[in-house]
């Protein structure tokens, strides 16, 4: 795999935060692939796959709600192979009340990009062996659907 230095990291992930709030639906729909699936764990609050464009919005705002308005995603390393990708994170959340910061275990996001656009972004538990499988072509799984409205 191919691992991006973490400055560039920051900086694409920075364009991107800044940037998902401001998007015109226009603008998800030339990033997003119409057959867009968000795929979550099956242990996980919500599992399942959402799929389009509404799907990713509610996948999205359901993190939010959970991990809180003020939590940020930490990219920490950065893979390529072939049409995917896969993103090493940590989430900080901080306390409504307390102001508390909270540091989460290390997750995976896992991009799959067809046509120029995403396609699917599986979150995946982050483990010794998760960047092992991802390397041979593995970590891709079939899940229920979540779907939306």
């Amino acid at each position: 795999g191919v691992v991006v230095p973490r400055s560039e990291m920051i900086k694409g992930y920075e364009y991107a935060k800044d940037r998902y709030a401001t998007f015109s639906d226009q603008e998800l729909k030339d990033l997003i692939h119409p057959e867009i699936e968000w795929v979550n764990p099956e242990e996980a609050i919500e599992g399942g796959t959402r799929q389009g464009l509404a799907g990713i919005r509610t996948a999205i705002e359901t993190f939010f709600d959970g991990a809180g308005r003020a939590a940020t995603i930490e990219l920490e390393q950065v893979y390529e192979r072939g049409n995917r990708v896969l993103a090493r994170v940590r989430v900080h959340a901080r306390g409504s009340s307390s102001g508390a910061e909270a540091v989460g275990p290390p997750v995976c996001l896992v991009v799959t990009i067809r046509d120029g656009q995403v396609l699917r972004i599986e979150w995946q538990y982050w483990t010794d062996e998760t960047l092992d499988s991802f390397e041979r072509g593995g970590l891709t799984e079939s899940r229920p659907s979540l779907r939306s409205s």
